[in-house]
């Protein structure tokens, strides 16, 4: 048995008329069916073109915090299973050490070490992709803020992903000091007990990031391009371009002439 479908499609809508040119909106209110289904599945192909380069861009830029994670998880992997120790306060402040050496001895000061380690990672790591979120939003083919072809050109995504790099690592090595500092405060001026710190005394319980980080896959965070490509075509089949004052005639004559 076969089975016969037939698909409907709304002239009017969003991602239809989007990506018409007015010139291409009068040509499917006044053609046939073949002309009109022609329109769709060229605009289709774009849409499909869009998609594609999407996701490409997408996971260009999702690969530049993938390294970092990758590499920060296995430290923090070799923290939680005890073959790391990072010896942050012995370098940095012998002194204190050597105090808490003898009242806690150098169990006590690797354990307060790893679970100062493990919560201040989880929560700084949080802290990165928070503050990436909004930067990779904001730096997204940003050589397109500029409406001219010459911006058009002159500018690429490859540009914007390098400057999206530079600001990662530079993001990164902020978050690694940070978490360094902080270790080194929190074991200067915490109660360190052969057991390690009491966390829930010292008020450093919480939420803590599940390692994974979300990426906008909306298409529609690259609309410069389609803006700036908008506007190009506009001059050929524009609201005011000859072609579409021509066909917008002739569907008006059309229908003037069905009316009688």
């Amino acid at each position: 048995m076969s089975l016969d479908t037939e698909v409907f499609i709304w002239l009017e809508d969003a991602d239809l008329t989007y990506r018409m040119t007015p010139l291409e909106k009068v040509k499917a209110e006044i053609g046939n069916t073949k002309k009109r289904a022609n329109t769709v599945r060229k605009i289709q192909r774009q849409m499909e073109r869009e998609a594609a380069g999407a996701r490409y861009s997408l996971n260009r830029f999702s690969n530049v915090v993938e390294e970092q994670r990758l590499g920060l998880s296995e430290q923090r992997m070799e923290i939680l299973k005890g073959k790391l120790y990072l010896a942050f306060l012995e370098k940095a402040n012998p002194e204190k050490y050597q105090e808490i050496w003898h009242l806690a001895g150098i169990d006590g000061i690797k354990r307060a070490e790893q679970q100062l380690a493990l919560y201040f990672i989880n929560k700084h790591w949080a802290e990165f992709l928070d503050a990436l979120e909004g930067v990779r939003k904001g730096i997204h083919f940003m050589s397109l803020t500029n409406d001219s072809l010459t911006s058009l050109i002159g500018g690429s995504p490859t540009a914007a992903l390098d400057e999206y790099t530079r600001i990662v690592i530079n993001y990164s090595d902020q978050m690694l000091s940070s978490i360094k500092q902080d270790i080194i405060e929190k074991m200067e001026t915490l109660p360190i007990t052969q057991d390690g710190i009491d966390l829930d005394e010292a008020g450093l319980r919480g939420g803590t990031t599940t390692w994974t980080y979300a990426i906008d896959e909306s298409v529609m965070q690259f609309s410069k391009i389609h803006a700036v490509t908008k506007k190009i075509r506009s001059k050929l089949s524009g609201e005011n371009s000859i072609l579409t004052k021509y066909y917008r005639k002739k569907r008006d004559n059309a229908k003037t002439k069905s009316s009688w």
